[in-house]
């Protein structure tokens, strides 16, 4: 329909117009008009020859077309083959084609650098491919190319080591291969390399996690039960022994309290060293968690190899062992049990050698225990005494005996320490060496230790109200006590609720519970002296002795240990010890008392050495409040001073129970 133009085309002088369609590709999208002046000025030999030429530039259009997008898509590869190459950079992925018709390889800028190969210097290949594999893996990677090449697998997957560019580490590298076909077969091979050496890091970190302690890298109890299980069929097939040995440290917890976890860490890692040198590269050392070691001893001859092998361990855990400034003598009890005599099932074993174990902690520690059938009723002893031990403050089954200490010039009673006793209405009197570590262990130290210095005040207030001449108390403080924030206000609400004058309590601490912070036990111990309380190293010498820090504590009394009294006079070095903390004492204005005394030998050096008191089985055994409040009256009423019994008139004196004697909150009384 031309009606549109044809009224501008005749004012323009046009009088005849010949039209031809566009269609490039085939199809119509346009026209060509061609107009003249004269009327039918187009005939046959001219429409033709327009037609020729709306037909050439249909061509020419398309031809345009089809170069534009050819050119968009070739653009588009460029721009997907640099996205491409980026993104396999990123994620270390490397790619190549092999051609098995022509044998021609071609591989990616990254796998060139995968390689670690300059991309001028390398024609790529199968064999240079696999050559650059570590040499143990080139045989398998070899194989896999060939079965590709014979069309025996139609793809493929593997890892093989490299090493890196400069030659320092190995890589791993993982490979997908995939066979393309075409109308005639299999025509080309295409793989993806990755680095995957980070994530078989992560992996085998992830596995080391869970099968090994993360503080001494030893195995762990996981890992531990897997070989134990293993080990255990393999000496049930050959007829051979195994050993379980249970490793426990002696009094960790006193490093731990005393010189901070820290410490503590630094020689759970010096301990797991020591114990891995002293095994067979067949044997396993774990850490069970806390200060418990289990080793795995294999393919025994017979059972002395186990005993061997425990004191070889416990000989190089005894060495000396610097933790900062301080130096530590570690010692372990060790509990052995054998397979197949002790028990044929890992967990029978593991129950048996923690019996022993225990045992050797009982006998002493720092020895060895084969299992034995009765320890198990050992263990159930030490279960009621648990269970019992649970409810007997509320049952008010804890007593306090007191022993005296004794003026030496005069023979005078000074004083008194408190010392805790049980008196159960299951098991009757129970020894304090078997009750005391247990409440350290469940921490409710901190309460019956709070409740002896209560009970000793109130007591001490009832002598003083029944006429009784003024007597010093003393009260041991345990580690976890001292390190109670409130201690100071705890003190303060019992001495205000008892009545108890300050001066008259004298509370009793060792130096390794102050060397932890000693800044902070310096504020503490200011804190009681500024109540009024007197204080006390106990022990004095057997722990992280500082001089410098002794002279800025606030104490009134050096107690000589009784490990330095039992072999006097003979003793020469005890002796030189004694006289030079007697000396250190005095000279720093503090009164000294020996413990431990139980001879009249020890007694008379001590006194001509200068000592001040004195407590020991030679004069007083611990004994209850109404035993020392009679001897208190009986010298008051002979208007002589109070005296305890000479070594001659001691069976006077209660006796003390059959097991050993320890003080309270673990000390020797």
């Amino acid at each position: 329909n031309f009606s549109p133009w044809r009224g501008p085309a005749a004012e323009r002088g046009y009088r005849s117009v010949a039209a031809f369609p566009l269609a490039p590709g085939g199809r119509i999208e346009g026209a060509i008009a061609i107009y003249a002046g004269t009327a039918d000025a187009f005939g046959h030999e001219e429409c033709a020859l327009l037609a020729e030429l709306a037909s050439d530039i249909s061509y020419a259009l398309a031809a345009l077309r089809g170069r534009a997008s050819r050119e968009e898509t070739e653009a588009a590869l460029r721009r997907s083959e640099t996205s491409l190459a980026r993104a396999q950079r990123i994620a270390g992925l490397g790619s190549w084609e092999w051609d098995l018709r022509s044998g021609a390889m071609l591989w990616s800028d990254q796998t060139f650098e995968l390689f670690g190969l300059d991309i001028t210097d390398v024609e790529p290949s199968p064999e240079v491919l696999v050559n650059c594999a570590h040499r143990e893996d080139r045989p398998e990677l070899a194989e896999l190319f060939e079965r590709l090449r014979e069309f025996e697998a139609n793809s493929a997957r593997t890892t093989f080591r490299i090493f890196s560019a400069d030659g320092s580490s190995v890589r791993h590298l993982q490979m997908v291969a995939e066979v393309e076909f075409d109308d005639e077969g299999p025509n080309r091979v295409v793989g993806v390399l990755q680095d995957i050496s980070e994530r078989m890091n992560f992996e085998r970190r992830l596995e080391d996690l869970a099968t090994h302690d993360t503080l001494t890298g030893l195995p762990n109890r996981h890992l531990l039960n897997d070989r134990l299980e293993q080990g255990l069929a393999r000496a049930g097939r050959g007829q051979r022994m195994l050993a379980l040995a249970f490793v426990d440290l002696d009094r960790f917890k006193n490093v731990n309290d005393t010189l901070g976890h820290d410490a503590g860490d630094q020689l759970l890692r010096e301990v797991a060293r020591r114990l891995v040198a002293c095994l067979r590269n067949g044997d396993t050392v774990a850490r069970q968690g806390g200060d418990e070691f289990v080793v795995l001893l294999t393919d025994l001859a017979k059972a002395g190899d186990a005993g061997r092998v425990a004191q070889k361990m416990l000989d190089a855990l005894s060495v000396p062992v610097m933790i900062g400034p301080q130096e530590i003598v570690p010692s372990a009890s060790i509990g052995l049990a054998l397979f197949p005599r002790d028990g044929e099932r890992a967990q029978t074993l593991m129950m048996n050698a923690d019996q022993a174990m225990y045992s050797a902690k009982q006998a002493g520690r720092n020895q060895y225990r084969y299992y034995d059938p009765d320890m198990n009723r050992a263990a159930a002893v030490w279960l009621e005494v648990n269970a019992s031990l649970h409810r007997a403050l509320e049952r008010d089954e804890f007593v306090l005996h007191y022993q005296p200490k004794v003026d030496l010039k005069s023979g005078r009673i000074t004083g008194a320490e408190a010392l805790l006793r049980w008196n159960s209405r299951v098991l009757g009197m129970v020894s304090p060496d078997k009750f005391i570590p247990l409440l350290e262990e469940t921490g409710r130290i901190v309460e019956v230790g709070e409740w002896v210095i209560e009970t000793a005040c109130r007591q001490g207030r009832q002598w003083t109200d029944c006429g009784l001449p003024p007597l010093d108390i003393a009260v041991n403080l345990s580690v976890r006590q001292f390190q109670q924030p409130d201690l100071a206000q705890r003190v303060r609400r019992i001495l205000d609720e008892t009545g108890f004058p300050p001066e008259r309590l004298e509370l009793e601490i060792t130096e390794s519970m102050v060397a932890v912070n000693v800044e902070h036990a310096i504020v503490l111990m200011g804190k009681l002296c500024e109540m009024g309380l007197k204080l006390a190293i106990d022990d004095f010498g057997t722990g992280y002795s500082s001089l410098h820090a002794l002279k800025r504590f606030p104490v009134s009394t050096l107690k000589i240990d009784r490990s330095f009294v039992k072999d006097l006079p003979a003793g020469t070095d005890d002796a030189a010890i004694a006289r030079a903390v007697i000396q250190l004492g005095h000279g720093m204005g503090l009164a000294v008392v020996a413990e431990g005394v139980e001879t009249e030998a020890q007694r008379d050096f001590l006194r001509a050495a200068g000592c001040d008191s004195m407590q020991g089985y030679l004069f007083a055994r611990p004994m209850p409040a109404a035993a020392l409040e009679e001897r208190l009256r009986a010298a008051k009423k002979s208007s002589r001073p109070a005296r305890v019994c000479s070594a001659l008139d001691a069976s006077a004196l209660p006796q003390p129970p059959t097991s050993p004697v320890v003080g309270e909150l673990g000390e020797a009384a």
